[in-house]
């Protein structure tokens, strides 16, 4: 009797692909979540996981963190729109273009829907056409419409155009939109969208979730922008999927651990960073540090409904951000902008930095012989700061930006993120976040 049951026994062990060797060997966790060796169970373990415990999964060490990394396979998702997703990454970086929208929220979010289309945020000029040839003639799209702002209330966007290729087997797919800003990329999404949730950014190597903890640990989401019948639609929307809507945070709601803060940086503590598989893309002359010292301002705001006609009063919150240029940077800057309640004895972030800037820019232009000093500091020596607050255009004319910097010349974008976190901790928080009857 007992030979017959070591014989089934036998015969399970053969036929069950998943049955544990007769060794007695044992699989770990760490085994089973390798994407290499147990692929489908690496898949649909980690498409199962709420996004809160599969981040505090892939905190309790490397190897849990590097098969939760990846996850977050770009190129496959960027497969449902082209053909080859890493030259249009390589498109991205050169371009300095960014994805943002529901793909970018997708990703993060470990989640697909139906019907959503791919939103590319690109400056216009050559980068945008260079961008438009690409996809015509490298992944076959064609051109349908052209719009002023192709339904997005976005101050910033010059014109959203819209491509289509026709695809059988899921029509979704072949759907992309250049959205064409009329500055930097970053300043469109900053400014342009509703919810705090919608604000996710991917550069050509990295993934961005700017509201980390609010959108993916407490599923929350609050208003970026005033209500109204456009707005109205897609909060009905994400309500479905399960997002808890807010206007404004509460005060007794705020903490220091929340990503809802008065002003901060792209990249910082309150981010989250995904780092992307760059196999086969090309990287861009840009560094990533230029869109990580990217910084923007929070306030609360409050639109009466004699404002907006067949709405109730209505709080949300404005980003704050502006373009920043000084002859002590090789990069132009987005920065965070006024509005902002400060202590009076706390300079302004734009302030300090160009405070950092124009001291060591004055440094080098002294250092140059008389003779080859631009004419725009000859005249004012005595008075650089008032040259060096970003405005480089002087009253009479004279354009700071023609300076050609020489050989030698030391810039100072490394510095932003160090002298960022040096002028932070003055920074007042309560009433630019708070309305005052709480």
């Amino acid at each position: 009797m007992a030979t017959k049951k070591r014989k089934a026994s036998t015969q399970l062990e053969r036929n069950d692909e998943l049955a544990v060797p007769s060794t007695g060997a044992h699989r770990t966790l760490l085994e089973v979540v390798d994407s290499e060796r147990y692929f489908p169970i690496h898949q649909y373990l980690w498409s199962v996981l709420p996004v809160k415990t599969a981040v505090a999964l892939s905190q309790t060490c490397r190897q849990l963190r590097a098969a939760h990394l990846r996850t977050f396979n770009i190129n496959q998702r960027l497969s449902y729109f082209v053909r080859d997703p890493a030259g249009l990454r390589s498109q991205l970086g050169k371009n300095g273009a960014l994805i943002s929208g529901s793909f970018a929220l997708q990703l993060l979010a470990q989640k697909r829907w139906p019907d959503s289309d791919l939103d590319i945020f690109v400056e216009a000029g050559a980068t945008t056409e260079e961008l438009h040839v690409y996809l015509q003639q490298i992944e076959h799209y064609r051109l349908k419409t052209t719009q002023t702002d192709g339904g997005y209330p976005m101050m910033l966007i010059k014109e959203v155009r819209t491509y289509h290729r026709s695809s059988s087997l899921d029509p979704s797919r072949a759907k992309i939109q250049l959205i064409v800003t009329q500055h930097a990329p970053m300043l469109g999404i900053m400014t342009g969208f509703y919810m705090t949730a919608v604000v996710n950014i991917i550069s050509w190597n990295k993934a961005y979730a700017v509201f980390a903890k609010d959108t993916f640990i407490d599923n929350r989401t609050y208003m970026l922008q005033p209500l109204d019948a456009y707005f109205e639609g897609l909060l009905h929307k994400y309500n479905h999927r399960g997002r808890q809507l807010e206007e404004i945070m509460r005060r007794e709601d705020h903490g220091q651990s929340t990503s809802i803060q008065p002003v901060r940086r792209l990249g910082d503590r309150f981010t989250w960073v995904v780092p992307l598989p760059t196999e086969n893309v090309q990287p861009p002359p840009q560094a990533d540090l230029v869109l990580e010292s990217s910084t923007f301002a929070m306030y609360w705001n409050k639109v009466q409904p004699w404002q907006e006609p067949g709405y109730a009063t209505c709080a949300s919150y404005q980003i704050s951000v502006k373009k920043f240029e000084h002859v002590g940077l090789k990069h132009q800057l987005i920065v965070a902008s006024t509005g902002l309640d400060l202590d009076s004895q706390h300079p302004t972030w734009t302030d300090f930095l160009a405070s950092r800037l124009n001291q060591h820019a004055k440094m080098q232009l002294i250092a140059m012989k008389p003779e080859e000093r631009p004419e725009w500091f000859n005249q004012g020596l005595d008075d650089t700061d008032g040259m060096f607050l970003g405005l480089l255009e002087l009253d009479d004319g004279v354009t700071i930006r023609s300076f050609k910097k020489p050989e030698g010349w030391k810039n100072f974008d490394e510095m932003i993120p160090l002298w960022f976190e040096q002028w932070l901790p003055g920074f007042r928080t309560d009433d630019c976040l708070f309305p005052t009857d709480g």
